[in-house]
């Protein structure tokens, strides 16, 4: 029996063991790089009808034909990539809303646009290496398998193309409306102070709509991206979140803005852990040993 801690590379592809229905072969012994999702056992040698000796599992759940350590190296790679992007742009809303809070004392007493034209100039590039994260992690699969997954992140790709037209118009419209109060208070009846304001109110109602939507449809995304992992504790913290990071965000932006600080802080813990779910796939072959993970693959827990 080989040695259990042994690192393993993943397949570049899928084995014939994995493409069969495990009905037609169910006493081919595995190959040598093959181990129990749950325990980590070494399971060469066994037959796919089997079950893992170290923790009873069944053999052929560690060998559905959509779990990650049978994708594509490259393929690993971007999804790498983007949780990389996404967790740094997540990180920095946190610091950027922070430092915001605790300068809007200082920030007050300056006079003129600056101080609004900086934060708005970092928020949007925060805004873009999120964007950019989120498109990198929603590549197509290359898998003939995956086919509802990669549509469902060509779903999430239109949301972001929406996202990004509503964002650069709110934007605008800041601006605008920054420079026409400025005449106001200056002497000057300016006309579109009013229609800026309004439309201000109409961005912002539709752009948090359109963050709703979007995060709702990431964290299902990563509902289905923690079955091919599988880790159900990630499946069920990404459904309560649907409901609960909205929810906090809005009714802690009341609360010196607290409430989207938390949700962001929720938001990068989950992306922490399936990012250490890819490293380790990349490096070891298999998922990371996390606690709560799954202990039956076919129904998982919040999904």
């Amino acid at each position: 029996m080989p040695d259990q801690d042994s690192p393993t590379t993943p397949p570049t592809a899928l084995p014939l063991a994995v493409a069969t229905p495990a009905a037609e072969i169910q006493g081919v012994p595995l190959d040598s790089y093959a181990f129990c999702f749950a325990c980590r056992y070494h399971l060469a040698g066994l037959p796919l009808a089997g079950n893992c000796p170290e923790c009873g599992h069944l053999v052929r759940e560690s060998f559905r034909p959509d779990l990650l350590q049978f994708a594509h190296r490259s393929y690993l790679l971007v999804l790498q990539t983007g949780l990389l992007y996404l967790r740094a742009a997540i990180g920095s809303l946190v610091v950027l809303i922070t430092v915001t809070i605790v300068l809007v004392p200082q920030l007050i007493r300056f006079e003129g646009p600056t101080p609004l034209v900086v934060f708005i100039t970092l928020f949007t590039g925060v805004m873009a290496i999120l964007f950019r994260g989120c498109w990198i992690l929603t590549e197509p699969d290359p898998s003939p398998l995956e086919l509802s997954f990669s549509e469902h992140g060509q779903f999430i790709r239109r949301i972001l193309v929406a996202q990004a037209i509503v964002h650069a118009l709110l934007v605008l419209n800041i601006l605008i409306l920054n420079q026409t109060i400025t005449r106001t208070v200056a002497g000057s009846v300016d006309a579109l102070h009013s229609l800026f304001s309004a439309s201000l109110l109409v961005l912002l109602l539709v752009a948090a709509i359109v963050a709703i939507i979007h995060i709702a449809e990431m964290l299902s995304y990563f509902r289905l991206m923690a079955r091919r992992i599988p880790d159900h504790n990630i499946a069920r913290t990404a459904n309560n979140y649907t409901l609960i990071l909205p929810a906090i965000s809005i009714l802690g932006a009341f609360i010196f803005f607290l409430g989207p600080i938390l949700a962001l802080c929720l938001y990068w813990r989950l992306l922490g852990q399936v990012a250490a779910h890819i490293n380790s796939i990349l490096i070891n072959g298999v998922p990371a040993r996390l606690s709560g993970m799954a202990s039956s693959i076919d129904s998982p827990p919040g999904n």
